[in-house]
């Protein structure tokens, strides 16, 4: 009696038996079983093999294609989005520059110095966010993130090249910043700090025809913290009142802007070398 049985595997010990009825039949003959037995096992694994071979490269084709497809529509949807807010950002930067205008129109009307500094404070922040935006407006990816080094170099070199030409000083601008990219929120308020204590600076620190320096550094401690020291080596401002609040438009601002983002910013006067310091640490989140 033929005993064609795998314990492993029944189905295949079915399909054996078959087979060996089925040959038996169509031949006439005895086979032995043994023979049979093998080389329907060396079958069933190549068809095994074949089918599984197909099946895989049809799989890995498929995944393939899938994900090209994939990353080809990511792609465009991304080059979308950058053109959108590349668009964005120009708009933005145009009408902040009208805007600029206007208040520069406004002040030449002006006769009252006090209202015309401070349509010309009002223009220069202005300006400090346009300038942003334009730099927004050029970059070819990322556009949601801003370069910190050539954002505030070029804050900073401004401003110090038109008070020279306008006062008569002769200030030198020391930077030290790292090549990293923030979120533009974080750069509109720490642009507008900076461009109000430069100013300060430029105003207050140094007298006509005097040289001095101006400072500006930033650490970064962790991932989104990081550390601003700015300030002067000009006559600075009495000890006794480092530590209380200023009534004055431009400190205030400066500590709203530091509150939105994080901050905390303390001023100090340096007995030794004079000036005017400022330390503010803030996240970019």
């Amino acid at each position: 009696m033929l005993n064609h049985k795998s314990k492993q595997n029944p189905v295949l010990g079915f399909v054996l038996r078959l087979n060996y009825l089925l040959l038996i039949v169509a031949v006439g003959m005895s086979i032995h079983y043994t023979l049979f037995y093998s080389d329907a096992i060396y079958e069933l694994v190549f068809y095994y093999a074949v089918t599984a071979i197909l099946i895989g490269n049809s799989y890995i084709i498929k995944k393939s294609w899938i994900t090209k497809q994939d990353v080809a529509q990511l792609k465009t949807q991304l080059e979308q989005k950058n053109m959108l807010l590349k668009e964005v950002h120009h708009r933005v930067k145009n009408n902040l520059q009208t805007v600029s205008s206007l208040l520069s129109i406004q002040s030449r009307g002006v006769d009252d110095e006090n209202t015309k500094k401070l349509l010309k404070n009002s223009q220069r922040r202005v300006l400090t966010m346009a300038m942003i935006h334009e730099m927004l407006y050029k970059k070819d990816e990322h556009v949601e993130l801003v370069p910190l080094a050539p954002y505030l170099q070029e804050l900073s070199e401004s401003l110090i090249a038109s008070s020279n030409a306008k006062n008569s000083l002769d200030i030198n601008l020391e930077l030290n910043i790292p090549d990293v990219n923030l979120k533009v929120d974080t750069i509109i308020s720490l642009g507008l700090i900076v461009n109000e204590i430069i100013t300060n600076s430029i105003k207050y620190a140094f007298n006509p025809k005097e040289k001095g320096i101006i400072y500006l550094k930033i650490e970064q401690y962790t991932e989104d913290t990081y550390q601003l020291n700015i300030g002067d080596n000009g006559v600075g401002f009495s000890k006794d009142n480092s530590d209380k609040p200023s009534n004055s438009m431009g400190l205030k601002l400066i500590e709203s802007l530091a509150r939105q983002i994080n901050g905390n910013i303390k001023k100090s006067f340096d007995l030794e070398e004079n000036g005017t310091h400022y330390t503010l640490t803030f996240k970019d989140q």
